[in-house]
């Protein structure tokens, strides 16, 4: 695994002195996120874009105040189901290795604007999209989505 960038390391251990909004970390070579990353508090926008990142743990959960996240083109397979507590409006998963979403994931429909899922590897969303009332941008090209007869 390629350790984190020093210089982002460091951002990360910063005191409760510095809160950035934004943090780009794109074609990094991470596969991971520091623990330490759910301690940005005040973080609204995270793009972690072309990155070799398999998960969204829990952990990410506990930054409440972020409302983007950029994951495209990593080898994310597994999104932790609090992540909903981040009352997300922008999220992009897509060119990633997603079977399945969460089931718990419909509790986004309340925030969420943008939903990018292309290619990846889905069969169905779990989700009645009636949920999803603030819904502006949905793209599910290049899955493997199946119609349930009477749907």
């Amino acid at each position: 695994m390629k350790p984190l960038p020093k210089h982002v390391a460091r951002l990360v251990k910063l005191k409760m002195r510095f809160f950035p909004q934004r943090l780009t970390l794109r074609r990094n070579q991470l596969k991971e996120m520091p623990k330490d990353i759910r301690k940005l508090a005040k973080l609204r926008h995270l793009d972690i874009t072309d990155n070799m990142i398999v998960e969204i743990p829990a952990l990410w959960g506990q930054m409440v105040n972020l409302r983007e996240l950029k994951a495209r083109n990593n080898m994310i397979s597994f999104v932790a189901d609090n992540l909903v507590d981040c009352h997300i409006e922008y999220l992009d998963l897509s060119a990633n290795a997603m079977d399945e979403m969460p089931e718990a994931h419909y509790r986004l429909g309340g925030t969420i604007k943008a939903l990018l899922l292309h290619e990846n590897n889905l069969t169905f969303l779990p989700w009645d999209m009636r949920h999803f009332a603030h819904l502006s941008k949905l793209t599910l090209s290049k899955n493997r989505l199946q119609v349930s007869p009477g749907s």
